[in-house]
């Protein structure tokens, strides 16, 4: 883990450049900066012509949070911090399970090799809220693996409270049910927390009930997206050529792609009333739904790449019959 640290902050540094081009990071650094003057932010006079002098919604309330408290404490730099620090967070979740799934050098290489993809290595150094959701969607595939409620719980909680996008946790819970709803009481009730910690964490917002509007508006333009031409999208949902996705993401959707061939062949275990059969077809799916994103929207690859390492650990043991 202490390598990928190193790695991983070696990657921020790397990336600063793009990330201090990023006119986001102006955007949260603004209200940083108001968070921690004046706390919850419930008016932006600034940007009156968005109505936000009226009413301001924060869609990521606790990393907006978490950076006004860096910000009061070392003003920029302070609020900067957030970035490697909850990154740091999402390799520890995600080292944690590829060490209890593989061998400490599978592990090693798995932990590192994200990092070296442009694309995620980018996401990862961005001051942006989706940092939060990565460190804390990793934290619930940990605990669901190992079916630590308290852990999907908390993770299940956070993610709201920290960022808007909650079809990521809530799709791989419900892959979860669909394979493990015979995985004995102890998932069902790992799932369970996980539902019902998504719905606190809702609830606990301190905009309650304006981000449940702004979730569902967020999910309308994502959707009408999809009906734009690549030259009227943002730049970071233009779907990627073909030639240049195979080049950038050939080596993870070879994985897949193995993993895919290895469930075909182990298709009757998915059935069976085994404790942790249903591990495998989850993540798998998992992988399979968020690299079908990616193809339409570069930014999956996010969630698709941390999901294709731990499908590897576990087709892994798969292949060991473990």
């Amino acid at each position: 883990f202490t390598i990928g640290a190193v790695f991983h902050l070696f990657v921020v540094y790397h990336f600063e450049h793009v990330a201090k081009s990023d006119p986001d990071r102006y955007f949260h650094l603004a209200l940083a900066k108001m968070t921690a003057e004046k706390g919850l932010l419930r008016t932006v006079p600034q940007v009156e012509d968005l109505g936000w002098g009226k009413r301001f919604l924060e869609r990521s309330f606790l990393f907006t949070w978490m950076a006004g408290q860096g910000y009061r404490w070392n003003a920029e730099r302070g609020a900067l911090l957030v970035t490697p620090v909850l990154g740091l967070i999402f390799l520890l979740a995600l080292f944690l399970i590829l060490s209890r799934f593989g061998p400490a050098p599978l592990a090693l290489l798995l932990l590192i090799l994200p990092l070296s993809v442009p694309d995620f290595a980018n996401r990862i150094s961005l001051f942006r809220p989706h940092i939060f959701a990565f460190a804390a969607f990793t934290f619930l595939l940990y605990g669901l693996l190992t079916e630590r409620a308290w852990v999907v719980f908390v993770s299940a909680v956070l993610f709201p409270l920290g960022y808007h996008g909650i079809y990521v946790p809530v799709s791989v819970l419900i892959i979860a049910f669909v394979f493990g709803r015979n995985g004995g009481k102890r998932l069902l009730k790992t799932l369970l927390m996980g539902g019902t910690g998504i719905v606190l964490g809702i609830v606990l917002n301190p905009y309650f009930p304006l981000n449940v509007v702004a979730g569902a508006d967020s999910f309308r333009i994502a959707i009408n997206f999809f009906h734009l031409g690549p030259e009227d999208r943002p730049i970071e949902v233009v779907p990627v050529r073909s030639d240049e996705f195979l080049t950038i993401f050939g080596f993870f959707l070879c994985i897949v792609l193995l993993s895919l061939v290895l469930g075909l062949q182990k298709q009757s275990r998915w059935n069976e009333r085994s404790r942790y059969s249903w591990q495998f077809p989850t993540i798998l799916s998992a992988s399979i739904l968020f690299w079908v994103l990616t193809a339409i929207t570069r930014r999956a690859c996010e969630y698709a790449i941390p999901l294709t390492m731990v499908l590897a650990v576990v087709t892994y043991r798969e292949l060991r019959g473990t």
